[in-house]
């Protein structure tokens, strides 16, 4: 579609087309039961290897963890989806595969009074991965200082990311989300994000976004990255 300056006169146009562009392979995406609870398995095409993805398990204050009923769903866009029917409560999410990306969502609503809800854990299992970093010497969150590496002196709350660099140091693993509470320690190889638990009006849908990142090692173009598509 083409538009261009016209009058009454006659007008003969020339159009060209060139090339097609080539799109780059986008990551891929594949769904893996793991003892009661979904996780996604994913592959960015310059790796061997596959990490795995865990949306959060159903738990409340109330009733505390329960077996899993997430059941994920193919769209368009080789994306995946799913929404759940929770009792007392309705939740969903869905992960859209990029080139260098996964764009995330996750949802709540609660349908009775005075549930309250655990922070929702969005986790990583980096473990026996190029990512794998037992010491955190490679582990880095985001703070409002900037980056700062995940020991003992810096504060794993109130951060918004947190990223992995490779062990061979040409990569960048990297979590977001737009309502964070803290990064969650890690243990047997998994390390992720917790939400804020935040209350709402019932019958009231709160919703929040996520990026999961796989991008070449430069924390400070991820920094800018990600103040610009999520924070």
């Amino acid at each position: 579609m083409f538009l261009v300056a016209s009058d009454e006169n006659e007008q003969t146009l020339k159009v060209s087309a060139g090339n097609p562009v080539e799109e780059e392979e986008k990551i891929s995406l594949e769904v893996l039961p793991q003892n009661g609870f979904s996780a996604v398995a994913l592959r960015h095409p310059s790796m061997d290897e596959k990490l795995s993805l865990i949306f959060p398990q159903v738990s409340t204050l109330n009733s505390g963890e329960k077996p899993d009923n997430m059941h994920w769903k193919t769209s368009e866009g080789e994306s995946l989806w799913f929404e759940a029917d929770e009792g007392d409560w309705q939740r969903g999410g869905r992960i859209t595969p990029n080139e260098d990306n996964l764009d995330m969502e996750y949802w709540w609503e609660n349908e009775k009074e005075g549930i309250a809800h655990t922070p929702p854990e969005f986790l990583i299992d980096i473990k026996n991965s190029e990512f794998e970093d037992l010491d955190h010497n490679r582990t880095w969150i985001l703070t409002t200082n900037g980056w700062r590496q995940a020991n003992e002196r810096n504060d794993l709350r109130n951060t918004g990311a947190f990223a992995v660099v490779s062990k061979q140091e040409d990569k960048i693993l990297c979590m977001v989300w737009n309502n964070p509470k803290k990064v969650v320690t890690p243990k047997n190889g998994k390390t992720g994000l917790a939400l804020q638990p935040v209350e709402f009006p019932i019958d009231k849908r709160y919703h929040v976004r996520g990026k999961l990142y796989l991008i070449e090692n430069d924390l400070e173009i991820l920094k800018d990255r990600i103040m610009k598509e999520i924070l």
